[in-house]
Parts: C-alpha cells; structure tokens; sequence
C-alpha cells in the first residue's frame, strides 16, 4: 500500500512538468465581460450650470493640451482631474475583477494536493495500474510509449478533476491582464489614448505636483521658475530636466484634490 501511494504522488509530481493546457476561455468570456463592464459604466451626469452640456467645447479643447506642452499632455483642469478620478476608480474596479478570478484558482499546494486525489481515484488508479503492471513480454520502446500515453490519460483526468491550475497566471499574465485594464481605462477617458500613455503622464504629473506642494507621501516642498507667458517649471530628476504646469493646474492640484488623488491611488494593484 505504501508502495502504491508513494508511486501515485511521484507520478502526480510527473503530471506538474507537463505544459497545462488550460483553456483559455476560462479567462476569456465572462471575466473579460465583466471587466469591461467595470470599465465601461455609466458615468455620474456632470454639475453644469443651466442648459450648458456635459462636455463642452472648451473641455474638448483642455484635452488638447496646454501651448507649449505638445499633443501628449492633457492640461489638469478640475474637468479633466474628474476624469482622471473616476479613471482610477474604475481602474481598480476592474483589478478586483482580475484579482478575485486569480483567487479563484487557488494555491499550488491545492492544486497539487487536488491531482494526488485525482490519482487515488478508480479511474486513476486503473490508468496507472497500466504501467506499473506492463505486459511481461513487452519491449523497451513499447513501455515508452505506453507510458507517454498513461501520462496524457492521466493528465486529462487531472484537466478534469482540477481544471484551475494557479500556475496559469504567472507574473506575465497578471501584468498583461493589468496593463490591458489600464489601457481600457485609459479610453473610456479619451478615445484616441489607445496606449494609455496620456492617461499615465496626468497621473504622473498629478503625482508629482502633489509632491511638490508638500501634500503627499515623499514630499519635497518646491518653488516654481515662472516666467511671463510660459509654463512653470519645477526642477525634475537630473541637470535642464522639469516638470511643467500652468497657473490653472497648479490651482487645481490642491490639497484636498491630492487627498483624493492618494485615497484612489492607494486602491490599485501596484
């Protein structure tokens, strides 16, 4: 008996060096629906006064960026920052998504413990019993062969029995699955980011002048260089290197809106 269940956990351990294959669907369909819900949901209508829309021309505009900032900078008004706000909010709505569906497939230890039961099964033990009480006469090449096969019937009735191989979200799949949120985030805010780097330069920029204004973790309380017209300028990381801001988001990056910022922050998967 010792013997018997001693071979069915180094054959069980076998099974773990072949690939899983998993289908991918189990990610796919319901888990990619329903972060696309989260991403997608309906946003809260906007405090205008009168008959003015929701999004006016002159947002539109905002979105363009500052003069002097170029096309890759959304200027933070407090229209925009709401945006970026509700961005995050969502950005981690949907995270939880992909965290509990990663939750779900449970530990390794699980899962290994799941196949040796497998492997304890009738159906597992008479797979096995195959090549543990190979024909007397057979030949070398022949038990090779069938022992390729009990490790693909065996491997089958583990995809049965524990379909939810943790090993299926390595470090890769879970940035992959995180960087795509971020992308979708990113256009449900503005259309044309599809790469989602305007959306992460505003939350850098909103970052650092939280900072620089001293209303945030790591801070380093600084001054502006200002001039007539242009942009102001606060020294960055290394020599001719700032970070550039007009009045209005200076105005608009303030404490309270910081305390929001880090609150929102603080709720995604870093």
């Amino acid at each position: 008996m010792k013997r018997s269940i001693s071979a069915t956990l180094l054959f069980a351990s076998l099974l773990s060096i072949a690939a899983p294959r998993l289908l991918e669907a189990q990610l796919g369909g319901l888990i990619k629906k329903k972060v696309k819900e989260a991403v997608a949901k309906p946003e809260p209508p906007a405090k205008t006064g009168g008959n003015q829309p929701a999004a006016s021309k002159a947002a539109e505009k905002e979105r363009n960026g500052p003069i002097g900032f170029g096309s890759g900078i959304i200027e933070i008004t407090d229209s925009s920052f709401n945006d970026f706000m509700r961005g995050i909010q969502k950005e981690a709505d949907a995270q939880a998504i992909v965290k509990k569906e990663i939750a779900r497939y449970g530990t390794s230890r699980q899962y290994e413990e799941c196949k040796a039961r497998v492997a304890q099964t009738p159906e597992g033990k008479k797979t096995m019993d195959r090549m543990y009480n190979p024909p007397k006469d057979i030949k070398a090449e022949d038990y090779i062969k069938l022992q390729s096969k009990v490790v693909e019937d065996m491997d089958s009735l583990t995809r049965k029995g524990c379909p939810l191989n943790p090993s299926y979200w390595s470090q890769g799949r879970i940035d992959q699955s995180l960087d795509s949120v971020h992308k979708q985030v990113a256009q449900s805010i503005s259309a044309e980011d599809t790469g989602g780097q305007l959306y992460s330069i505003a939350l850098e920029r909103i970052e650092r002048l939280c900072r620089y204004k001293g209303f945030g973790p790591g801070s380093t309380t600084a001054k502006p260089e200002s001039s007539n017209g242009t942009p102001l300028k606060f020294a960055g990381d290394g020599t001719d290197i700032y970070w550039l801001y007009t009045e209005k988001e200076v105005t608009v990056i303030n404490a309270a809106n910081c305390k929001r910022y880090y609150a929102l922050i603080a709720k995604l998967i870093q």
